[in-house]
């Protein structure tokens, strides 16, 4: 793959990137296969196609990135290596709910898909920054999700921004409880101007 003309957001180049990856080619296919392989971000440093969704990124002209931009790019790049599809129920939310896709009824004994100490463990590692536990732990929320679609592009946001309410907001969404000041659905994709992230 070569780096593409710069996309209008960090979020638009990454999308591309991904679309690339699912392609089912040799190429495509040989870097997606990379990637699922990758257990931390040095890993996933290693291989050409990290770098590729690296470049595109930097080409897309946005100048707020994280100084850890580049680790937060890895872990998408191992994240979104395992994932297919998107919707519009957002990451946190489709963590939270039943296997069918309903929000718990704990009075009847029902769980969510990814157990609370599970998504506590996913959320102390992105507060910690610890990049290589993160990914882990993100990996295997996907995993665990199997088909269940979510926003991968509010996914995306979110890890390029994550900060303390990008995580209290996952709290809420995982909760499937309406965060302070939010009225809708709490299926419906955050709409704000970083595709979907919360800062």
């Amino acid at each position: 793959m070569t780096a593409e003309p710069a996309c209008q957001t960090p979020t638009a180049a990454i999308l591309s990137w991904w679309g690339w990856l699912q392609l089912d080619i040799g190429e495509s296919r040989a870097a997606a296969a990379r990637l699922r392989r990758c257990t931390s971000v040095f890993d996933a440093l290693l291989l050409s196609e990290t770098h590729q969704l690296i470049k595109m990124v930097r080409g897309s002209g946005e100048r707020r990135l994280a100084y850890d931009a580049d680790q937060r790019l890895a872990v998408l790049a191992i994240a979104l290596a395992h994932i297919k599809n998107t919707s519009a129920i957002p990451f946190a939310a489709a963590l939270g709910r039943t296997i069918d896709g309903r929000p718990p009824n704990t009075k009847a004994g029902e769980r969510p898909r990814l157990s609370p100490a599970r998504f506590g463990a996913l959320l102390r590692t992105a507060d910690a920054r610890n990049w290589d536990g993160f990914a882990r732990a993100l990996r295997r929320s996907v995993a665990i999700l199997g088909d269940t679609t979510f926003y991968v592009p509010g996914l995306i946001g979110d890890v390029l921004h994550m900060g303390d309410k990008t995580l209290q907001h996952w709290t809420y969404r995982y909760w499937q409880t309406n965060a302070p000041g939010e009225f809708d659905s709490p299926s419906t994709p955050p709409t704000n101007n970083n595709n979907g992230a919360v800062q």
